[in-house]
């Protein structure tokens, strides 16, 4: 843990920011799930908490992933097919 906080200091962040951009990355997944929980879009008995932490791990990695690749990564593939699997399991 403390050599992830680390390294994180050695990117410029300020040690809060990173935990304040991940809670408002799942604050505004979770309304969105919400929504479509109401909407019934989802199904409805979803935990739309782990649901929005799902998907801001799959955004992070993601990221990680693609800032440390040396390849074609394509970041939007990559994060497409994660989501798209992963509402697959949720969707109405």
């Amino acid at each position: 843990m403390f050599e992830y906080h680390r390294n994180i200091m050695h990117t410029g962040l300020r040690h809060d920011e990173p935990k304040n951009s991940i809670h408002r990355l799942s604050k505004i997944l979770y309304d969105f799930l919400e929504e479509g929980v109401k909407k019934r879009d989802m199904k409805n008995h979803i935990n739309v908490k782990k649901a929005a932490e799902n998907l801001t791990a799959i955004y992070f990695h993601s990221l990680i992933v693609w800032l440390k690749s040396e390849s074609d990564y394509s970041f939007s593939s990559d994060i497409s097919e994660k989501i798209n699997m992963l509402f697959e399991g949720i969707g109405g």
